[in-house]
């Protein structure tokens, strides 16, 4: 069943790369290159822009977690005197 299933795979990966070579068949030129990639950049900026707040919030999160781990252990050796 598994060769089965590879074979169909690969059958269907190469009916689909031989549709690509006519999807475009000339190439335009209009001089928007520069225009496009300083849009492109805008976005990435607004895409990193909203992950920044993810990676802080991780960051305090494990900040606090080693906090409480730090009072813990010494409430523990405390406890012991």
């Amino acid at each position: 069943m598994k060769t089965k299933g590879l074979i169909c795979g690969l059958a269907a990966a190469m009916a689909a790369s031989g549709t690509l070579a006519f999807a475009a068949p000339a190439t335009r030129e209009d001089g928007s290159g520069i225009a496009i990639a300083i849009f492109l950049a805008f976005c990435a900026l607004i895409v990193i822009g909203q992950l920044l707040p993810i990676f802080r919030t991780k960051k305090v999160e494990e900040e606090a977690t080693e906090v409480e781990t730090a009072k813990a252990d010494g409430a523990e050796d405390g406890e012991g005197m």
